[in-house]
């Protein structure tokens, strides 16, 4: 059994219940480490998304924007940096048609891809969906200067 959580203000009561419920007679392994990704890049990416498939003369959907976004840019980055991830995504994912690809980058299979970035692949990626918005003539916008990092 494998519970994995990602802790914030809203989970943390639920984790420490999970935690509490945990067999006592089994050994378990607690992994805690920081999340890297700031929440600003992760809220600035979901509104490009839809900005994107708003005004971006396409009719695709913002889910469909942020698959294409993790498929084209994200994948590439975590594959260059990481190479647990690389070799997993080649065994597992490049086989797929393309089309699959697509499908398990959103719900309900959400393949890991930004949640797993640290806060400068993050930057990389968000600098990839800023040009692929400039290939469309949107020009997206920013938040405060400074608050994407």
């Amino acid at each position: 059994m494998m519970i994995k959580w990602t802790i914030t203000k809203h989970t943390k009561e639920k984790c420490i219940e999970d935690i509490k419920n945990l067999d006592e007679d089994a050994k378990w392994l607690v992994e805690i480490k920081k999340h890297n990704r700031s929440e600003m890049q992760n809220r600035t990416c979901f509104m490009w998304y839809r900005e994107i498939s708003k005004l971006g003369k396409t009719d695709e959907t913002a889910t469909d924007i942020r698959g294409h976004c993790k498929l084209h840019f994200g994948v590439p980055i975590l594959r260059e940096d990481n190479d647990d991830f690389r070799k997993d995504y080649d065994d597992i994912v490049r086989p797929l048609s393309y089309e699959n690809k697509l499908k398990i980058m959103v719900d309900p299979l959400d393949l890991p891809v930004t949640r797993i970035m640290t806060v400068d692949q993050m930057q990389r990626f968000m600098e990839e969906v800023q040009k692929f918005g400039y290939s469309f003539g949107i020009q997206l916008t920013i938040p405060n200067e400074g608050e994407m990092l």
